[in-house]
């Protein structure tokens, strides 16, 4: 596996649990060039480069994430490609190699998904995803679902390709332009939520949201299975 830059997109926060779990599991478990901090750079951490970006307090977090996502692409101090995290992905087994990005159904499956959970209600996520889909389909592209909770891995200039052409950093426009050139690997998404799930013999990555990582069986599987401090701590 070619070791490119990891690029975490973080607030700003004076803690983070999740982020130190998640860099000890990268050091262990995911070969990588450097890990890079874009945005903020929460108290006791120190990654190999930060490029800090002022998050705006007035517009939508969908403006913000484009405007950092094409802020870390234009930088050429980065390596070609990059592998893109949140603070609360965890990298379960040692990855030998990477052969293509995650995807599970479809684009209308996750919307559906996601209506379905926020009991009819249509939020600005679902607007997008339905925006992204509908350009898709007029360009002839696939609608497969790279909205996964994992890494995934971009070329800087295709994305900023994608950001000029379609104003937005979505996985799955990204995915989905390049399915023919960089193809997909089906993949089930484990984000867990509920406070009584834990680790599976098959996973190999899991994300959590907050409580279940404060309060449930996996946040303590997984202190308990990165209990050594990474080289990112201070």
């Amino acid at each position: 596996m070619k070791n490119y830059d990891i690029v975490y997109f973080l607030k700003d926060t004076y803690y983070n649990e999740e982020l130190r779990y998640s860099l000890r599991s990268v050091e262990e478990n995911f070969p990588h060039a450097r890990v890079i901090f874009a945005g903020g750079c929460p108290v006791g951490f120190k990654p190999d480069l930060h490029i800090e970006i002022e998050q705006s307090r007035f517009e939508r977090k969908n403006t913000n994430v484009k405007n950092n996502v094409r802020i870390v692409c234009e930088n050429n101090d980065l390596t070609d490609d990059i592998f893109i995290f949140n603070d609360d992905f965890f990298i379960l087994k040692h990855i030998e190699s990477w052969e293509s990005n995650c995807y599970n159904g479809t684009i209308a499956k996750l919307r559906e998904n996601v209506l379905n959970n926020n009991k009819g209600c249509v939020s600005h996520y679902i607007r997008l995803l339905k925006k992204s889909e509908e350009i898709l389909k007029q360009k002839g592209y696939t609608t497969k679902n790279f909205e996964l909770h994992c890494p995934m891995l971009i070329n800087r200039k295709k994305m900023l390709t994608i950001l000029d052409k379609f104003n937005s950093a979505q996985r799955s426009l990204y995915g989905n332009v390049y399915f023919k050139e960089e193809s997909g690997h089906l993949c089930k998404d484990r984000k867990i939520v509920n406070l009584s799930d834990d680790i599976r013999p098959s996973d190999w990555f899991v994300s959590t949201d907050d409580s279940a990582f404060k309060a449930g069986k996996i946040g303590n599987t997984l202190r308990n299975k990165f209990a050594e401090r990474s080289r990112f701590e201070i």
